[in-house]
């Protein structure tokens, strides 16, 4: 019943929302990793100069090349990335700029809402759930029924609902760590806490089935 997008900062979110709403469409935040202070800033950029070619510089481990880092707003980019040569990643950036048209198509009034996720990872240094809720209040002042589950590391703070905004504990599998995350804590958290009616978010009404963008279904 809900259309859940993942606003990062790394491919957990995604990974778990992907176990319960399948779909082929891969969206802008869903395989990167970037910590939450950038991805304000880029959203609020309207996406200006993600991964132009002077911003980017290659991840290499050992032997191998690993990925990318994209240096204005410190993206990881590993997924998909074969090489560092010009074509490949001219190919990466134009999937980008359509990625960003899709979220931009999300953020239109006449389009069904969306569900955003959001989970604290290291890179966004210590977790301050003010950034969370000043991403929540961007995307708000894009489009007024926006809702977003902030999820923290946190386990003495309280489950918050404020209208769209909802924030919660996410427990991490740790014996042994598994990159994809806890099933069971994130079942509880997309299929119980996001959507259970609470606070004033009028009585959590049910978003629309997902669909795929407009300007793919010609």
């Amino acid at each position: 019943m809900f259309q859940f997008v993942s606003l990062g900062g790394d491919c957990q979110p995604a990974a778990q929302i992907r176990k319960r709403r399948p779909s082929s469409v891969a969206h802008f935040f869903d395989w990167i990793g970037i910590p939450i202070r950038q991805t304000i800033e880029l959203i609020r950029n309207d996406f200006e100069g993600f991964f132009d070619r002077e911003n980017l510089h290659p991840h290499y481990a050992g032997d191998g090349f690993y990925g990318i880092v994209e240096m204005r707003y410190r993206a990881d980019v590993q997924h998909g990335v074969p090489s560092f040569d010009i074509a490949t990643t001219e190919a990466i950036r134009e999937l980008f700029v359509m990625r960003a048209r899709w979220l931009r198509e999300m953020l239109e009034e006449d389009n069904d809402p969306v569900y955003f996720i959001r989970s604290w990872t290291v890179r966004d240094g210590p977790e301050n759930e003010a950034d969370a809720i000043e991403l929540f209040e961007l995307l708000r002042s894009k489009r007024r029924d926006i809702r977003l589950l902030y999820l923290h590391n946190d386990p003495g703070r309280e489950d918050r609902i404020s209208g769209g905004y909802r924030s919660a504990y996410l427990r991490q599998a740790s014996s042994p760590y598994v990159w994809s995350g806890d099933d069971r804590a994130w079942l509880s958290l997309l299929e119980d806490f996001a959507v259970r009616p609470g606070g004033d978010d009028k009585g959590a009404s049910p978003l629309p089935a997902p669909r795929r963008p407009r300007f793919m279904s010609a």
